[in-house]
């Protein structure tokens, strides 16, 4: 981290705005992403009759559980090489950055893409409040933070990239994020976005189970279009879309299908990640995992090119 940053060394000082769930409020009064009117839709959710976006109707501080990892995985194998093929489709969509990019990494996850760039050269600022940065530790050119973004303190005019990979759906007011975020970057600077897309066809065939909705964690839906004044709200232009596939999109519609056909909601990760799954759902996934794969990796490819695909990707430039 620059060492003019001022932010928490540890989760104490994000604790009250994060790790008490039994904190609960209204949600807004407005959309999230375009600021129109929201009307009643489901039963935990409120949609924009204008962008289409949604947004909760309560509002519930996350805390550590919500993003808590297994110590182990059944399948930990398949299941490490599906998150190199992510983090690798994520430097896809960065694309080719300049020597010595300072990059700001907004909820690190488990650091990969953090590591990964500063093995390409970059210096790398890893945000994360919750998870442990384990792929990053240790290596050079990685700072991590252990801040939420509503606290953290950064220097202005700092960084050239900040990626916000599946990060804005999980704020109340993105836009006030995205304001902060604004006033971090130096010039000739880019974002990449990354969200669930509301607006998808795996959104549609899945309803109340599609697997991105994910309503403990996932406080905003947006749709291309709320993307889109979101980032112009908040100070930035939209330069360039960029299709997602390997990392989100793919495996949502998997899951999603899944969910289609199992009593449980996400009966394969909770196998994976060791929890207790009923014995017909474990003989449902297993029966149908291999081909409802297959089936809907070719949905989701015939989705992605009607633009309708599960995740949106936007690299976007501050307005001056």
């Amino acid at each position: 981290m620059d060492p003019r940053a001022r932010a928490p060394t540890s989760n104490a000082g994000a604790a009250t705005a994060h790790t008490d769930p039994t904190v609960a409020h209204a949600g807004p009064h407005s959309c999230p992403a375009c600021g129109g009117p929201l009307e009643a839709w489901r039963d935990a959710l409120l949609r924009c009759s204008g962008c289409g976006s949604a947004a909760a109707v309560t509002v519930v501080a996350a805390s550590r559980d919500d993003y808590v990892q297994p110590g182990s995985r059944r399948l930990a194998a398949p299941f490490a090489s599906v998150l190199a093929f992510g983090t690798r489709e994520q430097l896809r969509l960065l694309g080719r950055l300049p020597a010595g990019s300072r990059v700001l990494d907004l909820g690190a996850g488990d650091g990969r893409l953090a590591a990964a760039l500063a093995r390409a050269g970059h210096r790398v600022t890893a945000v994360e409040p919750f998870r442990e940065v384990v792929a990053a530790r240790g290596v050079d050119g990685v700072e991590v933070v252990r801040s939420g973004v509503e606290e953290l303190e950064l220097p202005e005019h700092t960084y050239d990239v900040v990626v916000l990979w599946h990060v804005l759906e999980h704020l109340a007011d993105p836009g006030a994020a995205l304001g902060r975020i604004h006033g971090w970057l130096a010039s000739q600077s880019c974002i990449l976005v990354g969200v669930p897309n509301l607006d998808s066809l795996q959104a549609r065939l899945g309803h109340d189970r599609w697997f991105h909705l994910d309503p403990q964690r996932h406080l905003v839906h947006f749709t291309s279009r709320g993307l889109d004044l979101l980032l112009e709200r908040s100070g930035f232009r939209a330069v360039e879309r960029r299709h997602v596939l390997l990392d989100q999109a793919v495996p949502g519609m998997w899951m999603t299908l899944l969910n289609r056909l199992t009593l449980r909601q996400d009966a394969l990760r909770a196998f994976v990640r060791r929890e207790p799954v009923e014995g017909r759902d474990l003989a449902v996934t297993a029966v149908a995992a291999a081909p409802v794969l297959v089936f809907g990796t070719v949905l989701e490819l015939a989705a992605a090119s009607a633009g309708r695909g599960g995740a949106l990707a936007v690299l976007a430039q501050p307005k001056r």
